[in-house]
């Protein structure tokens, strides 16, 4: 973070384990979860508080590493060491993707041995809904089941393919 003005200084800052970086004079600002421009608005109005005619440029420096792991029907399955802003989607396609025999409609992010969210890649694939993605933190297992009932729709259609379905389709 870089503050030019009436006051030039330069702030190497860290995110510590509460998601908070320290401003010398300013204070805690919360930088988890947030995008590097929503942090720049809220340290702008941090440090407007303190400095008056200034300005304001915020970067990312060192981005640390988490440890995942991709499991089941995935073709490369293992450990992986990744940016710490690696998503679901993300660590997927580091894996090779779910194999043939692999669910696409039922992955499973697990965190501390419990299920946090399952994914159909479906929506994604053929509606282009990313909404489903996940953001992971160190220690997430990402499981691929075998994949469920399958069906294979050929002749005059849009998208002949094999699919799999779920229970109720």
């Amino acid at each position: 973070m870089r503050l030019l003005g009436r006051s030039e200084n330069e702030y190497n800052l860290t995110i510590d384990r509460e998601g908070k970086v320290y401003v010398p004079r300013v204070g805690e600002i919360v930088a988890w979860g947030v995008t590097v421009e929503a942090f720049k608005r809220l340290a702008e109005k941090k440090l407007s508080s303190v400095y008056t005619d200034f300005q304001l440029t915020v970067s990312l420096g060192k981005i640390r590493s988490i440890r995942i792991y991709l499991t089941g029907e995935v073709r490369r399955p293992g450990a992986y060491t990744v940016s710490s802003l690696t998503s679901l989607f993300n660590a997927l396609y580091l894996a090779g993707g779910p194999t043939p025999n692999g669910s696409m409609r039922d992955i499973r992010l697990m965190r501390s041995g419990k299920p946090i969210a399952s994914v159909d890649l479906y929506r994604f694939l053929l509606e282009g809904d990313n909404t489903s993605d996940v953001r992971l933190e160190t220690g997430d297992a990402i499981f691929v089941p075998v994949c469920g009932p399958r069906v294979a729709i050929r002749g005059e259609i849009g998208r002949p393919a094999i699919y799999e379905i779920r229970s109720g389709q």
